[in-house]
């Protein structure tokens, strides 16, 4: 993999494509775009990205065809759904096709940050990543990003 993380983002909407272009190039990125499902398929499967921001809704090819497509070449792969027609069942659907995260629409870009970043960690923050380890908590809790046990 590349010293930068890359991103794919696959929605049929140019403003969505182009403002996530926008935030993550600024955080260090290497960002691609499509607003073709079937050109984005063919770029995730044969690329080497970090992780693909994937609306559900577009012509042609959904982002849960897409999803179960690419989970045979990239099962692995961090995935990002984005949705504005948000449902039970594509949330169902995308959970057990190993979506890492659902995003709804209009989303803030606090929200997608938080998702990719979730999924993706750039290079410098993998030193912090290994000095992360379980803190005590009062009473026997214990806690560890965003989980207590």
């Amino acid at each position: 993999m590349r010293d930068d993380p890359r991103l794919l983002i696959v929605d049929d909407e140019e403003a969505i494509c182009e403002g996530c272009r926008r935030i993550f190039s600024r955080q260090g990125f290497q960002v691609e775009k499509t607003n073709d499902a079937m050109e984005g398929l063919n770029m995730a499967s044969e690329g080497d990205f970090s992780a693909v921001l994937l609306d559900i809704k577009m012509p042609n090819l959904d982002g849960i065809q897409f999803l179960e497509k690419l989970r045979v070449k990239k099962p692995g792969l961090p995935v990002i759904l984005m949705t504005g027609y948000p449902s039970i069942p594509n949330a169902v659907s995308a959970l057990r096709l190993g979506a890492s995260e659902y995003v709804t629409k209009p989303f803030t870009p606090e929200e997608i940050c938080r998702a990719v970043h979730k999924c993706v960690r750039k290079p410098e923050a993998e030193g912090q990543a290994a000095a992360e380890t379980w803190a005590s908590a009062a009473d026997g809790a214990y806690f560890w990003g965003q989980s207590w046990v």
